[in-house]
């Protein structure tokens, strides 16, 4: 009975906050990490995601990730292609 909202029986009684509006779905947290992605930095927006999973505790937070995580590891990505090719330069030379 806790999950039925307007007739529509949800799976979770979360679905069933969100269908009332008691919680608010993950676009929020979508659209700061958007609004965050154009002027931060990786470290910054990692430090965003810990603040969300901590603080807000989003509904789907592996979703989150997934949709954000190349801008969150930019930084990694780039270290890792520039030790990758230090390596290769200095093997050839060998």
């Amino acid at each position: 009975m806790l999950r039925t909202v307007n007739g529509t029986t949800h799976e979770s009684y979360r679905n069933a906050c969100l269908a009332l509006g008691l919680l608010e779905d993950d676009n929020i947290h979508r659209r700061t990490s958007q609004e965050a992605c154009i002027g931060q930095s990786p470290q910054q927006l990692r430090n965003l995601f810990a603040i969300l999973l901590t603080q807000i505790c989003p509904s789907n937070p592996t979703e989150l990730w997934e949709e954000f995580c190349h801008e969150m590891s930019g930084d990694y990505a780039h270290q890792t292609d520039v030790t990758e090719k230090a390596a290769k330069k200095w093997l050839s030379s060998i």
